[in-house]
């Protein structure tokens, strides 16, 4: 009786023991798919898009998002000042794109970067189209459905019919996560119609029509008068605002680099005092602050973020004497890794 009485209490303590495994393993499969729920909400919004970017949109600072769908949009959005301003860049515009794919038409670049092995259209178009403007892409957007209305439309569906909404994410693949995604589709629905500038470039006096050896037809990009627009429309006030002084440093032995980064800071909004050279050569980028206070400016942020995200969350240091003895209260000092981004495949 004794015997029978411990193979049963044996066989009921295994028992226990064999839910409480059960339990705590279930438990560890709960947590580790809420860890990916959350996780999934700071990675791009669809994988099917190759993604190069290094940082978050806080939902604050004004951001530029490329829609490529039935033609090719730039949406730049201030949500604080609740303005938008969009521009049209027509498939016929012609430009010489980055990495050395020669000159093409902006309609040709996404194909053409799908033809490379892995497939980099998404960020060959990204980059191009940044090239262009001279502006930093945060975000592309790609529509599915070649029947989708205009970006204004699309901004007034949104605006008018919240369910609108949930139709678009449907229809598109995007490198923006679900947060910004969520944030810039919140942000562009509180822009009131009177407060979104539209431009295409295709009906304006920036283009001209130019005739190849070939004898097709397209369209050249006056880029100072292009330039002139973005600053007038497109600029970040708060940049402005803050008005801090940037020095850029080409560290590399590729001249011209401090002159396209200066174009894009500019167009920015920032305020680029200093160009020169160094003679160390780095492999990475790195943006500098004469005060810790100014890490915390827009400023910085935005220069960090383009230039050099490892530099937001890490105090970056140059040694080089005449990188630390700049006047400007920050300082971009441009790598290899600046050059490889625009000139290497």
């Amino acid at each position: 009786m004794w015997k029978k009485y411990q193979k049963q209490n044996k066989q009921s303590r295994q028992i226990k023991l064999a839910f409480l495994a059960l339990g705590f393993l279930l438990l560890l499969l709960l947590v580790a798919k809420l860890f990916s729920v959350f996780s999934s909400l700071f990675q791009p919004f669809n994988s099917a898009i190759d993604s190069s970017k290094k940082y978050s949109w806080d939902g604050s600072s004004s951001i530029n998002v490329l829609i490529y769908g039935p033609r090719i949009s730039l949406i730049n959005l201030h949500p604080q000042n609740k303005n938008m301003t969009i521009l049209h860049i027509s498939d016929d515009v012609f430009m010489e794109l980055p990495k050395g794919y020669g000159s093409w038409k902006v309609g040709s670049i996404y194909d053409l970067g799908q033809e490379e092995k892995p497939q980099i259209g998404s960020n060959l178009l990204k980059l191009s189209i940044s090239k262009l403007v001279g502006l930093p892409i945060d975000g592309l957007i790609i529509q599915k459905d070649l029947s989708q209305p205009s970006v204004e439309d699309l901004v007034g569906g949104w605006r008018k019919n919240p369910f609108n909404r949930l139709t678009f994410l449907r229809s598109i693949s995007t490198d923006l996560t679900p947060i910004e995604l969520y944030k810039f589709i919140k942000s562009s629905s509180s822009v009131r119609p009177d407060q979104i500038t539209s431009l295409n470039l295709a009906q304006s006096n920036i283009t001209r029509s130019q005739l190849l050896p070939d004898s097709s037809r397209v369209l050249g990009v006056d880029t100072i008068k292009l330039d002139t627009f973005i600053r007038d429309n497109i600029s970040d006030p708060t940049l402005s605002e803050e008005d801090l002084t940037l020095a850029i440093f080409n560290a590399t032995p590729h001249p011209g680099l401090a002159q396209q980064a200066q174009r894009i800071m500019t167009n920015l909004g920032m305020n680029v005092i200093i160009l020169a050279n160094t003679e160390k050569v780095l492999e990475k980028s790195l943006v500098l602050s004469k005060e810790d206070k100014l890490r915390e400016t827009v400023t910085f942020k935005k220069s960090a973020q383009f230039f050099a995200p490892s530099c937001i969350k890490k105090t970056c240091i140059s040694n080089d004497s005449k990188i630390d003895s700049s006047r400007a209260q920050i300082t971009i000092v441009l790598g290899e890794d600046f050059y490889n981004l625009w000139y290497s495949k």
